[in-house]
């Protein structure tokens, strides 16, 4: 792993969708993984009210990304129109059984096995509870492929206000810790380290997940070619947090050494 990055970034890939049911504000907390020819994206979302549920979408390109349809996933009865936010795709290889963690206040998860049929999820588990600011929100742990190495993303917030994230390396994921690119000068992401070619629509790399080499319980990374699915919004934004328009942007690295 290099020891800074650069990054480049899209434009919003995904926006919210409302329809007479869902009038949302807000699509975010991205979780993304490739099966079956297809990119599967769960997230966040949030309405008008302030009620947190969450959403999916699939499209085989990522230029097709805007014009795909989102399923809300209140729909599912499992799910509900409880509070359910931040999720996280994988497949558990032994068992072939797809898992996606979020969270319902402490965390939980569903199993299927069918990605592409988000209604398909079942099964919620509570694994862990704690206090509110020991369980918090937008880190990761992934391997790096062809090494002992595990990357930690952890989410911060900087000196000016916005949102950015620190990174850690291990050699394995009982060893320690150590800062790889963890500083506001010297951050995993942040606004400081990221061109938008298309205009700087946000100055928040918040919370996100890396694009895997594939999509088992490994999280496995390819570390010369780094993808981070990210939220943002417009940096005039204001007022309560549930209605912060944010988005869905791509950063690609673009200092790459391989």
């Amino acid at each position: 792993m290099p020891s800074s990055f650069q990054w480049s970034s899209t434009s919003p890939l995904l926006a919210p969708k409302p329809d007479a049911a869902h009038p949302v504000v807000s699509v975010k907390d991205p979780t993304v993984i490739q099966a079956n020819g297809k990119w599967h994206v769960f997230m966040t979302t949030a309405n008008t009210s302030g009620a947190w549920s969450m959403a999916y979408t699939s499209f085989t390109d990522w230029s097709q990304a805007g014009s795909a349809p989102l399923t809300y996933l209140d729909t599912n009865p499992n799910i509900g129109t409880r509070y359910a936010a931040a999720p996280q795709v994988f497949c558990f290889a032994p068992k072939g059984l797809w898992y996606l963690v979020y969270q319902t206040g402490p965390p939980s998860y569903s199993t299927s096995t069918d990605p592409g049929n988000p209604n398909n999820f079942r099964n919620s588990q509570l694994v862990l509870q704690d206090s509110t600011f020991a369980l918090f929100e937008g880190d990761a742990v992934y391997r790096v492929q062809g090494t002992n190495t595990y990357l930690l993303m952890m989410e911060a917030i900087g000196s000016n206000g916005r949102r950015y994230y620190r990174s850690f390396t291990a050699q394995g994921l009982t060893g320690q810790w150590q800062p790889l690119a963890a500083t506001e000068a010297n951050p995993f992401a942040r606004s400081n380290n990221v061109s938008f070619p298309s205009g700087a629509w946000t100055q928040d790399i918040s919370h996100g997940e890396l694009i895997r080499t594939g999509n088992d319980q490994t999280m496995t990374i390819n570390s010369c070619r780094l993808q981070f699915l990210y939220q943002g919004m417009n940096p005039s934004a204001g007022g309560d947090y549930s209605q912060f328009p944010w988005r869905l942007g791509l950063l690609t690295q673009t200092n790459n050494t391989c």
